[in-house]
């Protein structure tokens, strides 16, 4: 295999390094994120402690580059090939990391980007739909994902027990140590029974909102209360959850965890407010762009949104077709003010990704009157009072923020930490977060 010869030609790199691999659907990128903050932050402790100093402690690769946090290199895929994913692990045993967290793809795992790698843990954050595109069916989806877990002498495996295919792969894993991770007593355990030995960390009496998260675990029969002040929204408690439990797998205290999080923030385009001096208008900027992280931003927004959501998405072009109207639908049912716009349409025609979105409120004859004719994508389209359609992102961004009262929220969605947007083969400068400061700006 490929793999083994990548490893064994830089000299087994995943044996000289801890790797920890997260996969999932939506949550892959701020559980690394997370765990790669906590792990340093607990490592760093103990080495002052013991009077040793190192200035690299674990690094991650994924969605947002790889390396230090603060120092990051641009990375083309959330999981490189083969051949790049081992000289990366190579590179940072050299540099002296202890170890690493790597988002793994369903991608990587059906082409053997990570064949060849000894994993010290593996990750489940949670699965929806999503490449279907390149897998067809939601089961053809979740058997990859799932690979990860029945990797050959896997040590340690985490589960999400609140998610079905978490319950369900938990009953096919190789590893020697399951845990598992509930975001509630109430779904803990339902429909389980299983001979595998499991650690579970439960969560119990959880608070998200705009002062952060605060919630209690049950672990090892002691209830421990955590705080992570910058951290918002609710479904970040499960991303949370996934990174406390991995902590708890690899025998790292509850008071160096409890210390460690309360430094925590979250990765770049993750819930990330945007703010200037003067702004009245809450803005944040998300990278949701499946159905179901659409449906949880919004859900966790609106327990503490004291005025109207306002949501601009589009939708990526040469893609999953089939999430277009589910996600039209979710921001209908969620958000009281929708403005429509481009994502990355690559080479699709930004009229036909918008009709498709459309197709998904297609039971309401503005919107069927609206897709049965020609449109210029270049003006804004008031459909109704909820909904308008506003094809350059940059005036879509303007108008919600400008449009937005004081208490309203302002949701981007779509595109996170990206700097630029794929525009008929082209790569074209753009960032959602400095697009919105300056609108602040503006309307200050």
């Amino acid at each position: 295999q490929l793999g083994n010869f990548a490893s064994q030609f830089y000299h087994y790199p995943s044996q000289r390094l801890k790797v920890i691999g997260v996969t999932g659907t939506n949550g892959k990128t701020s559980v690394a994120w997370l765990l790669t903050q906590l792990l340093s932050s607990m490592e760093l402790s103990e080495n002052l402690q013991n009077s040793t100093y190192r200035k690299n402690v674990w690094a991650i690769s994924g969605t947002l580059g790889w390396g230090s946090l603060d120092n990051l290199q641009p990375t083309l895929n959330t999981t490189p090939g083969v051949i790049e994913f081992h000289r990366r692990l190579n590179t940072l045993c050299e540099q002296g990391f202890v170890g690493v967290i790597t988002e793994v793809s369903s991608h990587a795992l059906i082409q053997g980007r990570v064949d060849g790698c000894d994993f010290t843990a593996a990750v489940m954050t949670q699965l929806g739909s999503d490449h279907l595109d390149y897998h067809h069916t939601i089961d053809e989806y979740a058997a990859a994902k799932s690979k990860l877990f029945m990797w050959k002498d896997l040590p340690t495996a985490i589960f999400n027990l609140s998610d079905a295919y978490g319950q369900k792969w938990l009953m096919t894993s190789t590893a020697k140590n399951n845990w598992g991770y509930a975001n509630s007593p109430n779904t803990y355990f339902i429909n389980i029974k299983s001979p595998i030995h499991i650690m579970p960390v439960i969560a119990k009496n959880s608070l998200s909102g705009k002062f952060g998260l605060r919630t209690s675990v049950l672990y090892e029969d002691k209830i421990i209360y955590l705080e992570a002040p910058y951290l918002f929204g609710s479904f970040q408690q499960e991303n949370y959850l996934a990174a406390v439990t991995t902590v708890f797998a690899l025998g790292y205290s509850s008071e160096k965890l409890s210390h460690a999080s309360k430094n925590l923030v979250a990765p770049p385009g993750r819930m990330q407010p945007v703010q200037t001096e003067s702004s009245k208008v809450t803005v944040l900027v998300d990278y949701a762009h499946t159905a179901d992280a659409l449906r949880r931003v919004l859900e966790s927004v609106r327990t503490w949104c004291e005025g109207k959501i306002w949501i601009v998405f589009g939708c990526g072009g040469e893609r999953d077709r089939a999430k277009r109207p589910a996600m039209m639908r979710a921001a209908a049912e969620l958000a009281d003010k929708i403005v429509m716009t481009q994502d990355n349409p690559r080479g699709e025609s930004a009229t036909k990704i918008i009709k498709d979105m459309l197709a998904g409120l297609s039971h309401l004859e503005e919107i069927q009157s609206f897709i049965a004719k020609d449109f210029l994508i270049d003006e804004m389209h008031h459909l109704n009072n909820h909904l308008s359609i506003c094809a350059d992102r940059s005036t879509a961004i303007h108008y919600s923020i400008q449009h937005a009262n004081e208490n309203d929220i302002v949701i981007i969605a779509g595109k996170g930490h990206e700097k630029f947007q794929e525009i008929s083969g082209k790569k074209i400068p753009f960032d959602d977060v400095a697009v919105a400061e300056q609108a602040l700006i503006l309307k200050s």
